[in-house]
This record gives C-alpha cells, structure tokens and sequence, in this order.
C-alpha cells in the first residue's frame, strides 16, 4: 500500500512532469498487488482534475483519489444516496483500506449483493440480501448501529437510509422525501400543492 498526501502536482527537478508521473507509476506497479491511495489536500481544481485523471488513466493500477471529507461525500451521494459517508469511512479509505467496493463508492451505483456487502461491514451480520427477512434485519440493525456525523446536512444520521437501499421496497413518502434533498422546502411544498390542485 502506497498512500500519498499532496496538495499540489507531481513534478521532476526542473518543473516539469505532469505526464511523466503517470507513466512512472504504470512502469513501477503495474501488474503488482499494490494500491495507491491519493489524499488530496487542497480544492484547487487544476490539482482535483490531474490526480483524477491518474486515477482514469492508470487501469491496471488500483488507485482511490480522496477529497476531503464534505467533497468525498457530496461524490458518494451522488451513487449511494442509501449511505451516509461520514468521517469513519473516510479514514478508512485515507489508509488505504484494501476493499474493491471503496473504490467503487465515488464512481457507480453499488449493485445489490455490493451494497449488501458493505452494509454488513458497517451494521454487523446480515442474512443473504435476496431472503426475505433481509430487510426487517438491516432495519433492526442500523437502529441498534451508532449514527455517524453527515458533512453535508452536518448532523448526525443513521449510516444506512433502509427506504434508499438498492432493491428496498418501494415507499411513496421516503421517495418523495429523497426527492426533496437538495432543494428547499419552500420549492418542493410548492411543487406539492401545484400537482395537488391540478389533479382535482
């Protein structure tokens, strides 16, 4: 495991080497049971794009490029809206946990059995994510689990929203409420009451 805290670009003696970098590392770990870990200390957006474009580049390579803790878990959100990534997690991936589906948080919507995966590594033992009692459990045991700080509504919350676990039962109220992340309340009521009067 290789873990690199940077806030700025890789560059040889003379200031130069963006590409070099790349290269460097495929010539030097490709093929080799070694991940790479990036934790990025800065926002800067020229410095952001570079190392994900390391990541993108480097296919036989596994590398994580990590933001810091609120910017990681706006990118999680975006695929896993069910988890709320909080700073446990988050450390985790910054040391370089060796676990495919980390890699995969940031970068496509788990499928069942990966999200049911990492459910189980955060609540504790769960029964196949295709048996019926698969859900009553998981709901059990995000209950009985510690909540975790959320960065972006910047409150505690349970680490698995149950009703936006892939594959959970369909629930009118917990998608109208998901719906409603993101935009004010005044917008959404409004929205609402428009659709409510239009259908009488």
């Amino acid at each position: 495991m290789v873990v690199i805290c940077t806030d700025g670009l890789p560059t040889d003696g003379d200031g130069g080497g963006y590409g070099a970098f790349g290269e460097a590392v495929r010539a030097e770990l490709d093929g080799l049971p070694v991940r790479l870990t990036v934790r990025l200390c800065t926002s800067d957006d020229d410095v952001v794009e570079y190392w994900n474009n390391i990541d993108a580049a480097l296919e036989h390579v596994s590398v994580d490029v990590l933001d810091d803790l609120e910017s990681e878990a706006r990118e999680v959100r975006r695929f896993q809206p069910w988890l709320t990534y909080g700073q446990p997690l988050h450390r985790l991936r910054e040391f370089g946990a060796a676990w495919h589906v980390f890699d995969l948080l940031d970068e496509r919507p788990l499928h069942e059995e990966e999200a049911a995966q990492l459910a189980e590594k955060l609540v504790g033992e769960l029964p196949d994510p295709y048996a019926d009692s698969f859900y009553k459990t998981l709901g059990a045991a995000v209950r009985r689990a510690p909540k975790t700080f959320d960065a972006l509504t910047r409150r505690a919350q349970p680490v698995i929203d149950t009703s936006a676990f892939p594959g959970a039962p369909f629930s009118l109220y917990h998608f109208l409420r998901r719906q409603a992340y993101g935009i004010s309340s005044f917008l959404f009521l409004v929205f609402v009451f428009w659709y409510l009067a239009t259908q009488v």
